[in-house]
């Protein structure tokens, strides 16, 4: 055997056996894969799936292109290979929605949005980079053609500029994640451990396997040889135990930063379907029968009853609120809504945890406000005490208001002798014909019971301005003149100057402005032709108005100077005939509904 025959067995015993490496590394990662992609569905009704499975899936995809091309001499099959392995290296990407969830940082969702974009583009270019048809076909993948080396058939490409982009982007990512992870070091030291280890050990296991395999094609020129299956493979596994085995997006991970700034504050954290996931020690000392039996069982049927309602309560807030907002809102808190638990009183709130614009849970927590509680108990009682005496107080000065307003009125009275007793029926008559006005729906712009309560205790006041009269005109027996009848009309307008000068600085608005209107205007007539201002109709405030039905009733059954008394039947006869002319019709009809009363109250004085 001559040298170069030596030299050519050995070389071709030397891609033997890279190529068996190669089968066996192959073929053994397809088959972990595929483990690896079972196990993630069998992650049923869990977060963790989708990521696991995801993951999985390009793992498996990576390793199946790798199995299909390997020493395969369809130009096709390696081209479609190719396509397979090249979608699998995406799995390096599954990590992202991960990182955003676990690191809760803000950037990562519109860099999310890039890695999207530029990933979605990449992928339709890999899928038409065999395909002459399309303009771009060429971006990806410049120039590709079979290659033979001893025996060996692999797929020999000349990358374009898209490829570039790819493996920047992939760089980018990775570096990233690296910075991160050290950002999340430097702010929450107590996060160090071997979860972020794990995915820091995946992210970065990818990019350590392109690097090495990039040397081995440099330096030996054999290109079909690779280790990405077997690095695709152990970092499967190793996000496999993250997901599965060490529960990396437990609910509970992300309710760590909340629930480690409220140790000594009672907090359960529940799932989204309503499960507790994790109780803290202060809750689970507070509240007795919470212990770690209650974990994966839902709130119902752990949390105690008053605690429970208060959970339900909070829910119900907390969907109402998204609704009105359309929005999420970070807590929901139920004033006045407490937790009394071994004399302590507990003010329950909820907060919820979100991920991705999604509620993944919630964290109850009670807040002691016993103190606060306590102390707002004494302060209420002594509001309380504040508020009785006040009311008192103010029970006195309307008291004494009254009291001056029949002082007043008693003046009116006994300048004319005539009119004894016509202030304390009219009072009556006023109310009762108020009250029959409010029943029947009438006027109900105005009328209310404070309304009717003030229109009785201002009614004495009407003719006030009679004090400012000569007495012998009111006691003449015989008919006035019409200089004398024009003195008398002027009592509206003394009896509302009277009320301006003596009751608008000592009363309220309200009762002040009805007893000037009632003074002023309650000899005017329906028609305008009363008296002082001639005012018609509805411009006649009503309290005026039932004022006139009332004054001139009562004068009709009273005995004057100058006439003798009418009887009811006759009294009643002459209002119901002015009715349209001096008062106001529904007035009328009110009081003639209540004539018994009417009658009964001019019988009683």
């Amino acid at each position: 055997m001559n040298l170069q025959t030596s030299d050519t067995i050995a070389y071709m015993r030397q891609f033997m056996t890279l190529l068996l490496i190669e089968q066996i590394l192959i073929y053994t990662s397809l088959l972990v894969s595929m483990v690896c992609f079972v196990i993630g569905l069998k992650q049923k009704g869990c977060e963790e799936q989708k990521i696991s499975l995801a993951y999985a899936t390009f793992s498996l995809m990576l390793c199946a292109g790798y199995a299909v091309s390997l020493n395969s001499p369809s130009l096709e099959l390696q081209a479609f290979a190719f396509k397979i392995r090249f979608f699998g290296g995406f799995n390096i990407f599954v990590t992202l929605p991960m990182l955003v969830k676990y690191f809760q940082f803000k950037t990562l969702r519109y860099s999310s949005c890039i890695f999207n974009i530029v990933l979605t583009f990449i992928a339709v270019l890999a899928l038409c980079y065999d395909m002459p048809v399309f303009p771009w076909s060429k971006w990806l993948i410049a120039e590709y053609g079979i290659e033979n080396d001893a025996g060996i058939f692999y797929l020999h490409k000349e990358i374009g500029w898209a490829f570039v982009i790819f493996v920047f982007t992939s760089a980018v990512f990775m570096l990233g994640s690296g910075f991160l992870f050290i950002r999340v070091h430097q702010k929450k030291k107590h996060f160090l451990g071997i979860n972020r280890i794990l995915l820091f050990f995946i992210n970065i296991t990818p990019a350590f396997g392109y690097i090495v395999e990039r040397i081995f094609i440099r330096f030996t020129g054999i290109e079909y040889f690779s280790v990405m299956p077997i690095i695709a493979t152990i970092a499967n596994i190793a996000f496999i135990h993250l997901l599965v085995v060490r529960k990396f997006c437990d609910i509970n991970e992300l309710a760590n930063n909340v629930m480690f700034d409220m140790v000594n504050t009672p907090a359960v954290v529940l799932d989204k379907n309503h499960k507790i996931t994790n109780i803290n020690s202060s809750a689970m000392t507070t509240f007795p029968g919470l212990d770690s039996n209650c974990l994966g069982r839902t709130a119902g049927q752990s949390l105690p009853e008053n605690l429970n309602k208060a959970y339900r309560d909070l829910i119900e807030q907390y969907k109402k609120k998204q609704e009105e907002v359309d929005d999420s809102f970070e807590y929901a808190q139920i004033e006045k809504q407490v937790v009394i638990c071994e004399q302590h009183t507990y003010s329950p709130k909820l907060r919820e945890i979100k991920v991705n614009g999604k509620t993944e849970g919630y964290i109850l927590w009670m807040e002691d406000v016993t103190l606060l509680n306590n102390y707002k108990k004494k302060l209420e009682q002594e509001v309380g005490e504040k508020t009785h005496q006040i009311e008192q107080d103010a029970l006195k000065l309307r008291y004494l208001r009254d009291q001056m307003v029949m002082g007043f009125a008693s003046l009116a009275e006994h300048h004319d002798l005539s009119t004894k007793g016509h202030l304390h029926r009219t009072s009556f008559y006023v109310e009762a014909i108020a009250r029959q006005l409010l029943a029947e729906g009438k006027f109900l712009d105005t009328l209310d019971e404070n309304y009717i309560e003030t229109l009785r205790q201002i009614a004495p006041l009407h003719d006030i301005g009679k004090t400012y009269i000569d007495e012998r005109i009111f006691n003449k027996p015989a008919k006035l003149t019409p200089e004398e009848f024009h003195i008398i009309q002027a009592h509206t307008t003394k009896g509302a100057e009277f009320i301006r000068n003596n009751l608008k600085e000592n009363v309220d608005a309200h009762y002040y402005t009805m007893a000037y209107n009632v003074a002023k205007y309650h000899h005017e007539w329906w028609n305008g032709k009363g008296y002082p201002t001639g005012i018609v109709g509805n411009d006649i405030p009503l309290c005026a108005r039932i004022m006139a039905v009332a004054d001139v009733y009562d004068a009709l059954i009273s005995e004057r100077p100058y006439k003798s008394a009418f009887s009811f039947d006759k009294a009643c006869g002459i209002i119901e005939k002015q009715s349209g002319t001096y008062f106001d019709p529904e007035i009328v009809k009110a009081f003639m509904k209540i004539r018994p009363e009417i009658e009964k109250i001019a019988k009683s004085f």
